[in-house]
C-alpha cells in the first residue's frame, strides 16, 4: 500500500502523539536542572490544550484546598472607589 504525502504526514504525526502520551519518568545520576526544564517542557508540549487547563484548574483547587486547610485563605473583597 503506498501512502501519499498527506497520509504519511498524518500517520506519522499520529504515530508520535501515541509516543508522546506514554508515561516518562525522568532518572538523572546527578541534579541537573536543565534536563529537567526540558523534560517538564516536552511533556507540556505533548499535551492539548485542553489537557493542559484541566491540569491548570486542577491544580489551582488543589492549592486553594491546601491554602484554605492551613488557614490562608481570605475571600476576596471588591473595594468600590469613589
Amino acid at each position: 500500500m503506498k501512502l501519499n504525502n498527506s497520509q504519511y504526514i498524518i500517520n506519522t504525526v499520529e504515530q508520535e502523539k501515541e509516543e508522546e502520551t506514554m508515561t516518562r519518568i525522568l532518572k538523572l545520576n546527578r541534579h541537573n536542572t536543565k534536563k529537567e526544564i526540558e523534560f517538564e517542557i516536552r511533556f507540556l508540549r505533548s499535551l492539548s490544550v485542553k489537557e493542559r487547563f484541566e491540569m491548570m484548574f486542577k491544580k489551582t483547587e488543589e492549592m486553594v484546598s491546601l491554602l484554605e486547610k492551613s488557614g490562608h485563605r481570605s475571600p476576596f473583597k471588591v473595594i468600590k472607589r469613589a
